[in-house]
């Protein structure tokens, strides 16, 4: 299975970024693997739509669910339509959200925000 989140760093030490679509990093776990990697954001750099491209980026690297601590209406639609698993977590480390996620600890995200349109 594979998880994903956003980050401003590429360490699992790091904090998940609050704003998913202009976040500088993706970092993607396998638990299969136990890997972790971190790929660049390019989205963050779209004057407008980040949120729908982060997404379709999501869509195409075959992730099984998507950790978060909020998500704009845009963005959560491309996922639901690829029925990736969207879960929702307090800011916190990468490592420690981890923890949390594989014992169960977070719940389905059950508000969408309306964005932070135009906010970098």
């Amino acid at each position: 299975m594979k998880y994903i989140l956003a980050t401003n760093d590429k360490d699992i030490h790091s904090t998940i970024s609050p704003v998913f679509a202009r976040a500088h990093y993706f970092g993607i776990y396998d638990t299969e693997t136990k890997n972790m990697k971190f790929i660049e954001n390019k989205a963050r750099l779209a004057q407008g739509g980040a949120g729908v491209k982060a997404a379709q980026f999501i869509v195409d690297q075959n992730i099984d669910k998507l950790i978060v601590v909020r998500l704009g209406e845009n963005s959560y639609r491309v996922l639901q339509l690829a029925n990736i698993e969207i879960l929702q977590t307090p800011e916190d480390t990468l490592e420690n959200i981890f923890h949390l996620c594989e014992s169960n600890q977070l719940n389905k995200l059950d508000c969408i925000s309306k964005g932070l349109h135009h906010h970098g």
